[in-house]
């Protein structure tokens, strides 16, 4: 990482951002999507799910979902 390139990870209750590129990026662009996001989140956190995204993932099927691989349906004609 050269002195013109910054590193940062910044965690606010279920909000995670983490940058890593210009450090001039670092003096408006970046405290202006965070004010987005945090705006973003106060509007819309109930429903904004709370559990990690890895577990919401490994949620089964609904009722009537095809378990399928890409595979089986790219060779479908």
């Amino acid at each position: 990482m050269d002195a013109e390139t910054a590193k940062i990870r910044l965690k606010l209750g279920a909000i995670e951002v983490e940058y890593e590129g210009k450090a001039d990026f670092l003096q408006d662009g970046l405290l202006n999507v965070m004010k987005e996001i945090v705006g973003f989140y106060g509007e819309h956190k109930a429903t904004i799910p709370v559990e990690p995204l890895a577990s919401a993932t490994a949620a089964k099927p609904a009722a009537g979902a095809v378990d399928l691989s890409t595979s089986t349906i790219a060779s479908r004609p």
